[in-house]
């Protein structure tokens, strides 16, 4: 059997290559169209009946993995140059594209006793940008006054504040999500550098961007990495381009391959998925390494295509389908 095949190999390999070339490309246009997905692994079944609560429980009270803080601990913040510059930042954020809502000192509220109504009614407390730092400050004691508010917004030893930013959802498990954490940034550097005031970001959003980010760039470098340290190793050894070619081609094709299957499959690239690439780089390349080396050793011994194949498939093949 293992002759036939070998044989069939040989004699139809212009028509097998021309074969995997249009797969390939077909496979290639299929790819195209893989995506990241933003979302958290869901590792419980949605047919549980603790995760049915807690998605109802989401949809009446809503979730806070979506609020982005941006802390500041900083005297000047209560100069009036510097809070002008703050509600500044609060108005822009507010017009960001994915931004449902800003909560901080510029965007407070106080309720107050409506006698005539006899109802509560909500205003803000800076209804007007103040014009002078008695304003300011005669303000600042109206927001020390409200309970509510020390410790939650404003800490009263410290002096140290923050400013909430509430992202959309649809926005946040999307790809739009590094465009609106970008446009935050950038608003922040410019009020740090106008300001002179430092800001410290917390919140889920915050470090599902950044990590998000730092991990994808670092498996394209180290993917590129290991596929240019095999290079060099590979053209040490056999001192041959095409040795160093063949192997990177098969690579190739196989991640190819093995991305249009997650395309067709329904799947999307998250943290998981995204090590393939490494992976097939790491086994691949030594298995083709190896596969070759086998065949060019028997060929040399025996002179014989056929029986060089056959050795290959019979000794090496179906031992490295087995193990991998």
């Amino acid at each position: 059997m293992w002759g036939h095949i070998a044989l069939s190999i040989i004699k139809f390999r212009r028509i097998l290559l021309i074969l995997i070339a249009v797969s390939t490309l077909g496979m290639a246009w299929v790819a195209k169209d893989v995506q990241m997905t933003y979302d958290f692994a869901q590792v419980v079944s949605p047919k549980d009946p603790d995760m049915v609560y807690f998605q109802q429980f989401k949809r009446t009270f809503g979730e806070d993995g979506n609020i982005l803080v941006l802390g500041m601990q900083d005297s000047a913040v209560y100069k009036l140059p510097q809070f002008r510059l703050y509600d500044q930042l609060a108005n822009e954020l507010v017009k960001v594209p994915g931004v449902s809502g800003v909560l901080g000192l510029p965007k407070l509220i106080q309720i107050q006793k409506d006698t005539i109504n006899n109802s509560f009614v909500t205003t803000p407390v800076f209804a007007r940008p103040p014009t002078s730092q008695a304003q300011l400050d005669s303000l600042m004691r109206v927001v020390n006054s409200i309970e509510f508010y020390k410790g939650q917004v404003v800490a009263p030893r410290t002096g140290a504040t923050l400013l909430a930013v509430t992202l959309d959802p649809k926005w946040l498990n999307s790809d739009k999500r590094k465009e609106v954490m970008n446009n935050i940034l950038n608003l922040s550097a410019k009020f740090e550098k106008d300001s002179g005031i430092k800001l410290h970001y917390a919140g889920l959003p915050y470090v599902r961007s950044t990590m998000t980010s730092k991990v994808s760039s670092e498996m394209k470098f180290f993917a590129g990495l290991m596929v240019v340290v095999m290079a060099i190793i590979l053209f040490i050894f056999f001192r041959t381009w095409s040795a160093v070619v063949v192997p990177l081609l098969v690579v190739v094709i196989v991640m190819i391959w093995c991305i249009a299957t997650i395309v067709l499959l329904g799947f999307k690239i998250n943290l998981l998925t995204g090590l393939i690439p490494s992976i097939l780089v790491v086994i691949s390349v030594p298995n083709c390494t190896y596969l070759l080396s086998r065949y060019h050793y028997d060929y040399r011994k025996s002179g014989n295509q056929i029986l060089a194949m056959t050795r290959v498939i019979r000794k090496i093949g179906l031992i490295t389908l087995v193990n991998n």
